[in-house]
């Protein structure tokens, strides 16, 4: 992709944006300081903002001369509870906090096309909203800016937002339309049994006993009860229960996540746990209370939004995604505005960028900051807001 001199212009200030939000990163809930940059940059850029939205949400925005459309461009604030391995030297001066995911870039490209549309804005014919969302790691920030009523009052026309990907090739620009991410649930299995000396385990109920054959049958569910042609899995993450060695526990507890492309399969999934535990219960004399919340909806690229994206995206640049059984927030956006979602790809191998999302060491080229931004102004301007 050519990138324009005015956006390469704007680098070594977006890479030292994208440094210091690096060497400065807090947690979801805490991105007090990471907010009052962004509204003191937005500040020097005369461009107009509302902080303190939903805990430490900004929204910043730019009216066009007609006014008639608004897009808005999403980028997440917070980091993780990572210690970092980069040895770069503008390395996290928050031990034990990082920007691991890619956050810091995000909001880097927002304010780089903050910064170029201030520099326009006399060319600027529709609105564009910048979105900046606290604790996408947490809760989820996306749904309480829907719930602060933002949107009620800014009505939005599309909503946009980039993910930094290691698994697509540094450069490459991951599209795809409808499904893109999985919904995420969360389940608790809590197994009560009767406790009793281990040597005399037929007094007892063994809580251990019937959680291992809950999660073996649970390994059926989606081989056996799901279609294969659909997508689907179930991961139980962590298991805990039981005193002493020679004891018969009287309770296990289960977490693990669910994730499925479409609701109707997860209502499926859903319906199989819940035969498996009623079978249980009654075979193996225990009780068992099985909590299932749902937390983010699968992300479902808006099918215009997608030829309208690609048209702002060399063919040679784009990779065609399938589904990935990841979750995010972004997928609440849908509610109040056709959206779409890009994976921005970060993976180099030559350079070290290799780590996945999460991981103390990831990292990536800064120039794919400028793409992003490229894209974005390609995408202003084929819509005509430029």
């Amino acid at each position: 992709m050519q990138i324009e001199e005015s956006v390469m212009n704007l680098r070594d200030e977006i890479f030292a944006i994208r440094r210091h939000l690096h060497k400065h990163p807090e947690l979801s809930f805490e991105e007090k300081n990471t907010a009052e940059f962004i509204c003191q940059y937005l500040k020097k850029l005369d461009v107009y903002y509302e902080s303190d939205i939903a805990g430490n949400g900004i929204i910043g925005l730019l009216k066009g001369s007609r006014g008639e459309r608004t897009y808005a461009f999403r980028a997440d604030m917070d980091a993780l509870p990572v210690i970092e391995e980069t040895n770069v030297e503008y390395a996290s001066a928050n031990e034990g906090v990082m920007h691991a995911c890619g956050h810091d870039g995000h909001m880097a490209i927002l304010l780089g096309l903050a910064r170029y549309l201030s520099c326009v804005k006399n060319k600027l014919k529709e609105n564009v909203m910048l979105i900046f969302e606290p604790a996408e790691e947490q809760t989820g920030g996306a749904l309480n800016l829907i719930k602060s009523g933002v949107f009620d009052r800014y009505k939005v026309d599309g909503i946009f937002g980039y993910h930094i990907y290691p698994d697509i090739p540094e450069g490459s620009i991951g599209l795809k339309s409808g499904p893109l991410m999985a919904m995420a649930v969360e389940i608790d299995v809590d197994i009560y049994g009767k406790s009793s000396h281990g040597a005399m385990p037929h007094k007892g109920r063994d809580a251990i006993v019937t959680a291992s054959q809950f999660i073996q049958q649970v390994q059926t569910v989606v081989s056996r009860k799901v279609d294969p042609l659909e997508n689907a899995v179930i991961t139980f993450g962590r298991i805990y229960g039981g005193n002493v060695r020679n004891v018969v526990s009287d309770r296990v507890r289960l977490e693990g996540t669910i994730r499925a492309l479409k609701k109707e399969v997860f209502l499926d999934i859903k319906a199989a746990l819940q035969e498996i535990s009623k079978g249980l219960c009654i075979s193996d004399g225990v009780k068992i209370d099985m909590d299932i919340r749902e937390t983010y909806p699968p992300v479902i690229n808006d099918e215009r939004l997608y030829e309208l994206v690609l048209r702002s995206v060399p063919e040679s640049d784009i990779v065609r995604m399938d589904p990935v059984m990841l979750a995010e927030d972004f997928s609440f956006y849908s509610q109040v505005a056709p959206s779409f979602y890009i994976m921005l790809g970060a993976r180099n191998e030559k350079k070290g960028f290799v780590y996945p999302l999460h991981h103390c060491r990831f990292n990536f080229d800064e120039n794919i900051l400028l793409k992003g931004i490229q894209i974005y102004i390609n995408l202003l301007r084929d819509q005509k807001f430029l």
